[in-house]
This record gives C-alpha cells, structure tokens and sequence, in this order.
C-alpha cells in the first residue's frame, strides 16, 4: 500500500499599478510524504508458490518541501503603448523543492509577451523541470515474470524469466522546454475601422516547441 500526506498554502495578487498595467505576484509552499509498504504471502517468499511474485518484503518513504513563486512584470502596454510596442510583458517564475531522496532541485521559467500591433502577439518561453522517481520506482520488491522472446539464429520463441525491482540510487529525470509562437488576429481590436476588418474572425497560429530530457526512468 501507500500512505500520502500533502498540504499547501498558495497566495497572490496585483501588488500595484502602472500606467502599463498591474504588477501580479503569486507565491505557495507545499510538504508531501509519501510511503510505500510491500508485505508478501509467506509462501511466495518461501518459494512453495509456483509463478510469478514478489519474492521479500519492501518498504520505504520519501518527503518533499517546496517553495515556488510567479511574478508579472507589464513593462508596456496600457497608458505606455504606441505602435510598435503595443504590449510588452514578462512573466518570471521559479520551484525549489527539496526531496529526501536524492536533495535539492531549483527549477526556473520565464515567458515574454510581446504586441508590436493590436492584432498580432509574440510569445516565448523558457523553462527546465524534473520529475523525481516514485516510491514504487525506488523501493518496490523483486517482481518475477516470464515472456517469451525471438531467437534470431533458430527462429523458436523460448520463455525467458524476467525479474523487475526498484532502484534506491535512481536520479530525477530533467527536462528543458523552449517554445516561440505568434497569434494573428487580423481587424479583432478595431473591425469597423481597421484595414483587415473584411477578415475579422479569422486567427492564424504559428508554435514551435522543443523538449530536450535527460536521465529518462522509463519510456
């Protein structure tokens, strides 16, 4: 079985105003345990039980602390705006987390926002993550199995026993997320008067997204 205990507390708003827009800050924290526990039946540990089984008992528990917070900064837009620099925003972001299994992890984001005209935005964003290992994939017990497999040279399918058990010593997996896209939105802010508005309703999109992962546990 597994036995989880999370709590959070989470917290933001506007801070003030600027003749661009409001400043928005948002912070939380958050603790999560979680344990695992692998009681077997005698017999499949004994090995009077015939299959496949876990073969010892297993147990372990893992803890994490988190700290995180999200801060937007308008830097144009509103009473600050022309054309050419309609709207310019920055979207800062960070997550530390602090596991009891393998230690400290700082993860950062950040994204900008950019309007050159009314009816066009740009947008990017950069941002690394991680997933740690689950407590099953830490401290789960020996898990026999049987499959059958090709021989290339004969061609025959012979069953071969399999054995899958947990890992102590695995690291968190990592990742880095890069992103660049525009929204195109002709006539939307001004139909009646704007050049594009015959075309008003119609939005094009254009996404680039690349994800780079290191020290993948599983496919």
């Amino acid at each position: 079985r597994t036995e989880l205990v999370q709590w959070a507390i989470r917290g933001g708003g506007d801070l003030f105003y600027l003749p661009s827009g409001a400043i928005t800050a948002g912070a939380g924290l958050e603790y999560r345990s979680n344990d695992f526990i692998q009681i077997n039946d005698p017999q499949y540990i004994a090995g009077n039980i015939t299959g496949s089984g876990f073969k010892r008992n297993s147990s372990g528990s893992d803890y994490v602390k988190s700290y995180y917070g999200q801060l937007i900064l308008p830097i144009f837009g509103g009473q600050w705006s022309w054309p050419g620099m309609r709207l310019l925003e920055v979207d800062l972001s960070g997550r530390y987390d602090d596991y009891s299994s393998f230690g400290e992890a700082y993860k950062p984001k950040i994204s900008i926002r950019y309007k050159p005209f009314d009816d066009l935005t740009l947008r990017a964003a950069y941002s690394e993550s991680f997933r740690a290992p689950s407590v099953q994939e830490l401290f789960t017990g020996p898990l026999e199995a049987f499959n059958f497999v090709v021989d290339p040279v004969t061609g025959t399918q012979p069953e071969v026993g399999l054995v899958t058990v947990g890992n102590p010593n695995l690291k968190p997996e990592t990742g880095y997320s890069y992103y660049a896209g525009a929204v195109w939105s002709p006539g939307s802010s001004d139909p009646e008067h704007s050049w594009w508005g015959w075309a008003n309703g119609f939005t094009a999109y254009i996404d680039w997204v690349q994800i780079t992962k290191h020290n993948v546990i599983q496919e």
